[in-house]
């Protein structure tokens, strides 16, 4: 931009960018020193006190207002929008930290009208274990309550299987809703890297945007393999999270919260859009929303896994897969 910092005067800070640059600057000048910026609240309030407010302010006010601008962001708000959420439960997570992820989980479900709003659920180790389905009548309160009693499985990591279940539960849903331009959207959370069976979460991801699926990728700890998540991502890098550990996850979940209620619907010409979802998805009730298998439950994971990995959508009006007990 031609910008000379050593002329630069206080005045000029008000130009656009210059305040934003010289911050972004400033930051990487003084890293090794300093140290890069923490990932949890707490931390950055110390961070903002040493280091940029020194003579003002004190320990504790920046920690409350980014606390209140993240309860604005987990909020309940209205919108259409189909999310399925794809949870990692491999034996790497420990059980502690997996309830950890539900409990963060549980909390971004509030922020959603489920009178508009499809949420559902698959959880996968080494194959698919349990998923709440996208119809089901769950009040936000028995969402949140199926999401924490799910089971920890343990086992290897499986990610394609995961993902590859979530589109099958798209499959599900009226094809009016693709007409319609409601967002339809994967989150994929996950610790670690896939590492069970020959096919990868790239494929997934492909088949997923040809069904018009946005998928997002939340990596957590410092096992995560970028690429990885960038093969979830389909290489957008707005839909690519990290976050150091899973004590930090309830915090930045509303991160989440905010893309999804970003994601922007794109209704095809001559479609309507004025129905709720709800009123144009529910076909049925179930008893029990927690489908727990245990096998590979979608026809789409055991095509794949018979040799057949040509990237061929799957149907919009599929069927729901079969269920078997656990």
């Amino acid at each position: 931009m031609g910008i000379d910092w050593m002329q630069v005067k206080e005045e000029d800070l008000l130009k656009p960018l210059y305040s934003g640059l010289a911050a972004r600057i400033y930051i990487d000048l003084t890293s090794q020193s300093r140290g890069q910026i923490p990932d949890d609240i707490k931390g950055q309030d110390k961070f903002w006190k040493d280091w940029y407010h020194t003579q003002q302010g004190k320990y504790g006010d920046f920690e409350m207002r980014a606390k209140e601008l993240l309860e604005r962001d987990m909020s309940t708000a209205g919108g259409k929008i189909d999310l399925m959420l794809v949870v990692d439960g491999s034996a790497s997570i420990t059980k502690p930290k997996f309830q950890s992820a539900l409990d963060s989980l549980a909390r971004l479900v509030n922020v959603f009208d489920l009178q508009e709003a499809n949420v559902g659920m698959v959880t996968y180790s080494t194959i698919v274990t349990s998923v709440i389905p996208f119809l089901h009548n769950l009040t936000t309160e028995g969402l949140q309550d199926a999401i924490n009693s799910t089971r920890y499985p343990g086992q290897q990591t499986n990610t394609y299987a995961g993902m590859m279940e979530a589109i099958s539960q798209f499959g599900t849903l009226p094809n009016d809703r693709i007409e319609s331009g409601i967002p339809r959207l994967m989150v994929v959370l996950t610790d670690g890297l896939h590492n069970q069976g020959d096919l990868k979460p790239v494929v997934a991801a492909k088949l997923a945007a040809m069904s018009g699926i946005t998928t997002c990728a939340f990596g957590i700890g410092d096992s995560i393999k970028v690429s990885e998540l960038r093969d979830i991502a389909n290489e957008d890098p707005d839909y690519i999270y990290t976050v150091q550990d899973y004590d930090t996850l309830r915090e930045q979940i509303a991160r989440m919260a905010r893309r999804a209620k970003t994601v922007p619907q794109t209704p095809k010409m001559g479609s309507e859009t004025s129905e709720t979802m709800k009123q144009s998805a529910r076909r049925g009730t179930t008893d029990s929303p927690c489908r727990r298998t245990g096998r590979p439950s979608s026809s789409s994971t055991r095509r794949a896994r018979s040799g057949d990995t040509g990237l061929t959508p799957p149907s919009n009006s599929r069927p729901a897969p079969s269920t078997t007990g656990s």
